[in-house]
């Protein structure tokens, strides 16, 4: 698998004029991260297929809040989100990472 070491992931919230209460947390089978943002309105759901390391992003509404969920084709390292506010709305950063050591310890088991 040959894929950049490293991948950034902007998410805009238009039409947010704040930010919003994340919580975030990965599952472990199958390989994913999951953020639940708080006080949010999705106006439409979102199924978007990308190339590697993700396999898919995923957006619906639950409520009030968003489920963003993002499959991915093995384990990463991640850094929880951050929002940043644009005149537009807010941009939800993540930032992830291929951890070898992570891999190699799954093949090794």
């Amino acid at each position: 698998n040959c894929w950049a070491a490293s991948a950034d992931i902007t998410i805009s919230l238009y039409g947010s004029e704040i930010s919003s209460f994340i919580k975030s947390y990965s599952l472990g089978n199958p390989s994913r991260i999951v953020m639940d943002l708080y006080d949010t309105e999705l106006n439409s759901v979102i199924e978007e297929s990308y190339n590697y390391p993700i396999k898919k992003i995923r957006a619906t509404p639950q409520e009030n809040n968003t489920r963003i969920v993002i499959d991915l084709y093995e384990y990463v390292y991640w850094v929880k989100p951050t929002q940043v506010k644009t005149d537009e709305g807010v941009l939800l950063k993540l930032q992830i990472s291929r951890n070898k050591k992570i891999i190699d310890n799954i093949k090794n088991a």
